[in-house]
This record gives structure tokens, C-alpha cells and sequence, in this order.
């Protein structure tokens, strides 16, 4: 993003524009065409698009932020292949559980949580199918069959994925379609 605004300032300075204004251009112009990447939890595949960003203090404000978390943690479930180091630690947080009681939950020792969220160690494909039914169940989403969550899991991972998440007509999250 700051490559666009220093290519833009250096255009613009023909026409003595200050860098603030260049700056909330350039930001406008890339949530609105390729979206805005969210860094929330390490995640590097999230990217909003369309949706009016306001600076204030330095820090820019993100609307309905509870359900942009919950948008984007339905969307990460419905990746192919196993969940990343910060998928995993994405959604563990989003649940709101230690390290040691998302083991008790997916069946794993704590240790192996620790390890994937490192990346010293893949997640097991019944401890990844399973996190991702804490997700649906977590926030009331129907759940698809067992066998596609599994067939999901055991897909190749794509690693151009992005969680792509847009505002509906009432300036609500959702997932791009």
C-alpha cells in the first residue's frame, strides 16, 4: 500500500496535494478495487473489499468488528487443506480458548496445539475437522456433512487462498461470493 501512496505523492506533488489526502486516496482506491489486508492474528489471506475505512488517531476504524471476526473465521473453515500455524491460532482465539482447552476439545495433547501454532507440526486431519466444527457449532452455522469436512481437509492446500469479506447492502460483513 505504500508503494501506491509514494507513486501517487510522486504525481500529485505536481499539483502540491498533501500526503494525508494521497495517502486515505490510495487506501480508498485499494479497498474498493483489491482490498485491504487484515492482519488481524498473523492471518496474511484476509482481505476486505468495498468497505469504507476512517482514519482516526492514526489507526483506521473497521465497523462491526465482532462480525467481521466471525465472518472471516467462516470463511478459513471452508479452505482446502489443513488449517495454517495462524489459521489455527486465528481460530482458537476467535473460540476464546487456551491452547490446553482447544486440545480437550479436538482431542490432542496440548503440546501438538502448541507445536502446529509454531509450525513445527501439522495439526492431525481429525483435530483440523474437528476445530472446524467448534466453528460451525460456535456460531450457529450449519454444519456441512462430516465426509465433505473431511474431503475438505484432505484436499491439496491452495495456497493462493484469501478469505475475501464484502459489505452487504446494510453495510453488513459477508464473504464475497
Amino acid at each position: 500500500m505504500w508503494y501506491y501512496a509514494y507513486k501517487a505523492r510522486r504525481v500529485f506533488d505536481l499539483f502540491t496535494v498533501p500526503l494525508a489526502h494521497i495517502q486515505e486516496l490510495c487506501m480508498t482506491v485499494l479497498a474498493n478495487r483489491v482490498g485491504c489486508r487484515y492482519l488481524h492474528n498473523g492471518l496474511t489471506n484476509v482481505r476486505l473489499t468495498g468497505y469504507p475505512l476512517s482514519k482516526e488517531a492514526g489507526a483506521v476504524r473497521i465497523e462491526r468488528i465482532n462480525t467481521l471476526h466471525r465472518v472471516i473465521a467462516l470463511g478459513l473453515v471452508q479452505k482446502p487443506g489443513l488449517l495454517s500455524r495462524e489459521e489455527i491460532r486465528s481460530l482458537r482465539l476467535e473460540l476464546g480458548y487456551s491452547q490446553e482447552d482447544l486440545a480437550d476439545m479436538v482431542d490432542a495433547r496440548d503440546r501438538i496445539i502448541r507445536m502446529a501454532e509454531r509450525g513445527q507440526l501439522p495439526l492431525a486431519i481429525r483435530s483440523d475437522v474437528e476445530l472446524r466444527r467448534l466453528i460451525y457449532t460456535h456460531f450457529e452455522h450449519p454444519m456441512p456433512p462430516i465426509d465433505d469436512l473431511y474431503a475438505l481437509v484432505l484436499a491439496p492446500r491452495d495456497e493462493e487462498f484469501l478469505v475475501r469479506v464484502v459489505p452487504d447492502e446494510e453495510q453488513i460483513w459477508k464473504l464475497a461470493a
